[in-house]
């Protein structure tokens, strides 16, 4: 992270620096790979002598203020949430002390909900995690803008969504950790000196109405139409819910184009002030042309080259439980390439896709040393378990006998699930991600998401995974189309039924 990990001659270079760009960052985190080992432990010693007299260190680990990473593998425990959450409520409710971290706990992170007890999770928000996140950000942005090259100055859609915060008993803020991102200065700065910028004015990223918003975040983008060089989303899911949007509303916003005002049914005095500066007048050769567009579409697809014709990809998260969501993607963007988005969490970012050109089921990530504390737990398989199926059944499963191996101890081919230890207050937590090592960048490990840690749908001994329902509803849709090529499915879901004899598991699609 900046600061101690760094050489004082080798400071990153910032976006205002005069030397940012492709090759020089490249160079910059490629370095950092080939020395991945050193790295690491510099920042185990730096998360320890900066937390060193919190209560979970100090008291609970018997670490007692000592800087020694063998005490540190001796002592403290490989955790779950679940551990710690005592620690986690006193600080919502207002305590003070440096239970997990030495530095003031100002704002609390809220994880998704998608773990295996579909509970949310709170965090710390920590300084350390934001300046991450515009790092990796220009790491990632660097190699695809050499493997796609994009014209300085123009422009892309985003499709990020503000969201709302919270006040816990103890006063302290708490959102999702895209929440806080987007409302922090490194987001509004990285959108100021960014070489292509988002269409959208910041004032609809930050709207309390997500459908009003994802409408002008379409006006806004078909209003540039021309300029608009890459689309992006946190989530897959995200851009099939913009586009089955665009279905809906592309009369209004072509009548709002060839009006050059947003319709008055947007009553947010900051929106339509916000939005009015993109459409200084009516202009009804654009609506004309969109309108000829979508009305030949069949079925919208291809829709994003016909209304963008320079768009060059499509960046977002494609792994995990969006996998399901990405034959909807492409439908869309026709033979666009689709960029497989970076490795994060809300507890910390982890890995950055330096091969931007693989196809989302092949994308591997490089882990990014400076980021946070990696251990990987083995995931143990039986002899008998050969079958693909058995060793995912196996990776979901708690193993508590593994001991977890270095950055440098991982083996090639083998499955881990990934333990952080991070600024955060978060020791030898267990992230819940089962990932296979596919190889080495250099020193760092490369991985491959296989599964989340738990995550099944049990019907009395009968185990099903997430890639079990989304193969059945696979061909329930390929037995669907062969009575009517034109179904589309936009989404499904997935119920236990016991009460039937034997119990079921049922998805249901819409």
């Amino acid at each position: 992270m900046p600061g101690p990990l760094e050489n004082p001659s080798q400071k990153r270079r910032t976006p205002s620096s005069p030397v940012y760009s492709v090759d020089s960052i490249i160079a910059d985190f490629e370095a950092e790979t080939r020395n991945a080992a050193g790295v690491q432990s510099r920042v185990l010693e730096d998360i320890l002598r900066r937390n060193a007299s919190t209560e979970y260190l100090y008291d609970r680990c018997g670490l007692e203020g000592r800087i020694d990473v063998d005490l540190f593998k001796e002592r403290v425990p490989i955790i779950s949430h679940s551990d710690i959450k005592p620690y986690f409520d006193r600080i919502a409710g207002g305590d003070q002390t440096p239970l997990l971290t030495a530095d003031p706990v100002e704002t609390l992170s809220l994880s998704s909900g998608t773990t295996s007890d579909g509970q949310h999770k709170l965090h710390v928000l920590y300084k350390e995690i934001l300046e991450a996140s515009g790092y990796i950000s220009r790491i990632s942005a660097a190699y695809r803008r050499r493997a796609f090259p994009t014209k300085p100055g123009g422009m892309f859609l985003e499709l990020v969504f503000c969201g709302k915060l919270s006040i816990t008993k103890g006063g302290i803020p708490c959102g999702t950790a895209t929440t806080h991102m987007f409302r922090s200065k490194q987001f509004n700065q990285k959108q100021k000196v960014a070489v292509v910028r988002a269409c959208s004015p910041q004032e609809v990223v930050g709207h309390s109405n997500n459908k009003e918003a994802m409408y002008c975040h379409l006006l806004s983008a078909l209003l540039c139409r021309k300029e608009i060089q890459f689309i992006t989303a946190t989530f897959a899911y995200t851009l099939v819910e913009a586009f089955h949007t665009l279905e809906l509303e592309w009369r209004n916003l072509c009548d709002d184009i060839r009006r050059g005002e947003l319709s008055g049914r947007f009553n947010d005095t900051s929106l339509r002030s916000a939005m009015s500066k993109l459409m200084p007048g009516p202009n009804p050769e654009l609506a004309d042309t969109i309108e000829e567009q979508c009305s030949s579409l069949e079925c919208w697809a291809e829709v994003i080259p016909a209304l963008w014709p320079n768009c060059k990809y499509i960046y977002t998260i494609m792994t995990g439980s969006m996998v399901p969501y990405v034959s909807r993607v492409k439908h869309y963007s026709g033979s666009l390439p689709l960029v497989s988005a970076d490795y994060g969490s809300t507890e910390s970012w982890i890995a950055v896709n330096a091969n931007p050109k693989a196809e989302p089921s092949d994308v591997t990530f490089t882990v990014v040393p400076s980021l946070t504390y990696f251990e990987f737990l083995p995931v143990a398989y039986s002899s008998c378990q050969n079958s693909a199926e058995s060793r995912l059944e196996a990776a979901l499963q708690v193993n508590r006998e593994a001991i977890p191996v270095s950055f440098t101890e991982v083996e090639v081919g083998r499955d881990y699930e990934v333990l952080l230890t991070t600024y955060g207050g978060l020791y030898r937590y267990r992230l819940g991600d089962i990932v296979k090592v596919t190889g080495f960048f250099n020193s760092s490990p490369q991985l491959a998401y296989v599964c989340r840690r738990n995550v099944l749908l049990t019907v009395h001994i009968d185990k099903n995974s997430g890639k079990d329902l989304q193969i059945a509803v696979d061909l329930a849709m390929k037995e669907l189309k062969s009575q009517d090529p034109k179904a589309e499915l936009v989404d499904f879901t997935s119920l236990r039924t016991c009460l039937a004899s034997p119990a079921v598991t049922s998805c249901f699609g819409n």
